[in-house]
């Protein structure tokens, strides 16, 4: 057997739960020690079969290790076996899985481990213990990071891997939706006022490259205009430009996106462009009875 000393290894439990063909509902757990954490991560299939892995088994006497258990769970009480581990951690090979039993119970806090003893594991590691549920999903994604990593390149793994790998791309698309205009905007604007000018327009790309079918219109076209500063008080010269001519197209005479999109044209030495963005704001600024309200450098670059 191969023992790879991770000390940060947190030990952590995959168990999977499969209500229907097409859902699944993923539960973590931790024994809440702080020098060896131990996560547990619960799967049912839809037939009341269960995989569990664990990665830790800590004690004074030995390093991380790793059990892998299957069976089945009826009234949350899980009965199975250990079974051969294959990982980048620890491999070993169990031929009598019969005499390997392996137990568990979900409770309302957690879940609790009755039983896994696996001598192939290090002195006194030890996996049974109580667990109690994580809801923080930073933290959730943390434990199948980990999990994905010592797995991922060894055979045996595949009833595993896959649905981790696809419960870490559905997150990560939900959190892509979930990222509002408000909330960016929101963002961006305390970063502005923070003077991190730079972080916010960053922000700003970023948002737009997941979202990139925001629609402007007269009701947040004033919005739209603060991010096309934003941007071009970061240096985002060319993503400036681009969304402030929306800016300009959806309310032609939203005065203050023109002195924007000069400042933004100029960034980028694109001084024919600027003059004219820069014409068109002192015209609408005279309009307003505004003159006396122009800046000093939109003359100078005029010249």
């Amino acid at each position: 057997m191969k023992i790879i000393n991770y000390g940060f290894v947190s030990i952590l439990l995959i168990t999977w739960f499969f209500f229907t063909a097409n859902s699944q509902e993923l539960s973590v757990y931790s024994d809440n020690d702080l020098n060896a954490a131990t996560d547990v991560i619960l799967l049912q299939q839809k037939d009341n079969s269960f995989i569990l892995m664990s990665i830790g088994g800590y004690s004074p006497q030995s390093a991380a290790c790793v059990i892998k258990s299957k069976g089945r769970i009826s009234n949350k009480i899980l009965k199975g076996t250990l079974v051969s581990v294959n990982t980048d951690l620890v491999s070993y090979k169990i031929d009598n899985m019969k005499s390997n039993p392996f137990s568990g119970v979900i409770n309302n806090v957690g879940l609790e481990i009755t039983e896994a003893n696996v001598s192939d594991c290090g002195l006194n590691a030890n996996f049974v213990k109580s667990y109690f549920k994580i809801l923080e999903k930073g933290k959730i994604k943390e434990s199948i990071k980990l999990i994905i990593d010592i797995i991922k390149d060894y055979e045996g793994n595949d009833d595993l891997y896959q649905t981790l790998n696809n419960y870490l791309m559905q997150s990560s698309e939900d959190n892509k939706n979930r990222k509002s205009f408000d909330g960016i905007y929101s963002e961006v604007l305390q970063l502005h006022k923070m003077g991190k000018k730079d972080e916010a327009a960053i922000a700003i790309t970023e948002f737009f490259k997941l979202k990139s079918d925001n629609k402007i219109d007269k009701t947040n076209v004033n919005k739209y205009n603060d991010l096309g500063f934003f941007l071009e008080q970061g240096k985002k010269y060319r993503e400036a430009v681009e969304l402030l001519e929306k800016v300009v197209n959806a309310d032609p005479n939203r005065t203050v996106a023109y002195i924007n999109l000069g400042d933004a044209n100029f960034g980028l030495k694109n001084t024919v462009k600027a003059k004219e963005a820069y014409l068109k704001y002192i015209d609408l600024m005279k309009k307003e009875g505004k003159s006396a309200k122009i800046p000093k450098r939109v003359f100078e670059r005029m010249k």
